[in-house]
This record gives structure tokens, sequence and C-alpha cells, in this order.
């Protein structure tokens, strides 16, 4: 049983990733909420509280690191995590940079984010 009882959004422009991403969270039993258009999910964002995000770092339309500012301006304290198929010391400098809590590689460990989630529950709730 996981210790996270809120929501998630998961952004990433390849849609069969959000697909199979969301069908696991839900396995899970998270819920889960994904989005493969960052414009789309930053009105999302605008509308809708969402307790943690997890992004792609790279896709079209609005990179991983500029929805990460724009969360931060429109959701403060928002925690989101992101995710790249090319992790490099320069990503991982550029997600603290922008304010990321956390950093994960591509592919996608759906164990790995469910580890990241549940850290997250029990920060929030120490």
């Amino acid at each position: 049983m996981n210790a996270f009882q809120g929501k998630i959004l998961f952004v990433d422009d390849c849609t069969d990733t959000c697909e199979m991403v969301e069908v696991f969270l839900r396995q899970a039993n998270l819920d889960a909420t994904c989005c493969s258009c960052p414009v789309e999910a930053l009105n999302l964002l605008k509308n809708e509280k969402f307790d943690i995000v997890f992004t792609d770092l790279v896709m079209e339309g609005m990179n991983g690191d500029e929805l990460c500012t724009e969360i931060s301006l429109h959701r403060p304290g928002t925690p989101v995590i992101l995710i790249t198929g090319f992790p490099s010391f320069e990503a991982a400098v550029l997600a603290m940079q922008v304010g990321a809590h956390d950093f994960l590689t591509k592919p996608i460990n759906i164990h790995d984010m469910i580890l990241s989630i549940n850290e997250f529950a029990h920060r929030s709730v120490a």
C-alpha cells in the first residue's frame, strides 16, 4: 500500500509513455493524470491542484525545465521531478537550478517513481 494519497500529474510528449505510466500508477492505487502536451499540462495545473508533478525534460512546445519554472509561479511549493532520456551532469544541474525536487532517468522505472512518490509523502508528513 502506498503512503501517498495525493494527486499526481505525469507529463511526457510521448503518448505511449504517458499511457503506460498512467496504467502502472493506477494499478499501484495512485491518483494519476497523464498529459502528453506540456502546454495543456500547465493549463491543468492552473485550474487543478496536483500534489506532485513528473515531467520529461525534453519535449515539443515547452521543455520540462520551462514547465518547472511555470509551476513554481502558478503553484508554488508543488514538487516537480524531472525525467530525462539524456542523463548528464548538466541536466542534473539544470534540474536543481529550476527547482526540481528530484531527477529520474529513462527508461522510466515505475518502482523508482513510486519510491520517489513515497519519499515525498514521508517528507510531507514528517
